[in-house]
């Protein structure tokens, strides 16, 4: 229950102490945005761990990605916690940083979510809590993943394409992989997508502080 989260997804509603693969939990993660899904492979692999991938995979904002947050986190110091421990924990060492997501940001319930008094429908810290990444470093990630050519990894990628069609016979596309993400004031779309003549990337990131 503690590694439960909000919004997109459905794993935040099954009863606690069902069990499922680790392939399970990937691929609601990409295919709905399952953020449950998200955390619980997030606590399991290890913070840490994964923030080793962002330096493979050339992420722009490294600095600004330590410690990197889990779904819940961001939900928390956006609609829970008051403005001021977000504030307070911005001016932290990583290591202090670490130690505040362990115990002040764990232990504060997502029944508080709305209760600090920032809409649910309006844009909240995007500039400051957030998964930050530019669309060439999007590209660079999905690039990584790709060239591992796990085929697992490349089916739960291609899961779910929109607007992308590789399964009819006049398709222009043998291969497509999709990875999006939204919240209030933030939109993306990224695609890594294979011709019959060409491959590459292509990714759109939108973001407005004062509108939705």
């Amino acid at each position: 229950d503690e590694w439960k989260s909000a919004g997109s997804g459905a794993m935040h509603t099954w009863p606690s102490g069902k069990e499922i693969s680790l392939k399970d939990y990937a691929t609601a993660m990409i295919q709905i945005s399952d953020n449950t899904a998200t955390d619980h492979l997030m606590r399991i692999l290890k913070r840490e761990i994964i923030e080793d991938q962002l330096l493979i995979m050339e992420n722009d904002f490294i600095r600004k990605n330590i410690p990197l947050l889990t779904t819940s986190e961001f939900f928390k110091f956006k609609w829970a916690l008051p403005d001021e421990d977000l504030s307070t924990y911005l001016e932290m060492d990583i290591d202090e940083k670490r130690y505040f997501l362990s115990t002040k940001v764990y232990n504060t319930p997502l029944s508080q979510l709305g209760t600090n008094g920032n809409p649910w429908n309006s844009p909240a810290f995007i500039n400051t809590v957030e998964w930050f990444a530019s669309t060439r470093g999007v590209c660079r990630g999905l690039k990584v993943l790709i060239e591992k050519n796990d085929p697992i990894v490349l089916d739960i990628l291609s899961k779910n394409t929109p607007f992308v069609d590789v399964k009819s016979a006049n398709s222009h596309f043998k291969y497509a992989s999709f990875k999006g993400g939204s919240e209030p004031g933030v939109f993306t779309f990224n695609y890594y997508l294979e011709s019959k003549k060409h491959k590459g990337c292509v990714s759109f990131a939108w973001s407005n502080e004062n509108k939705p």
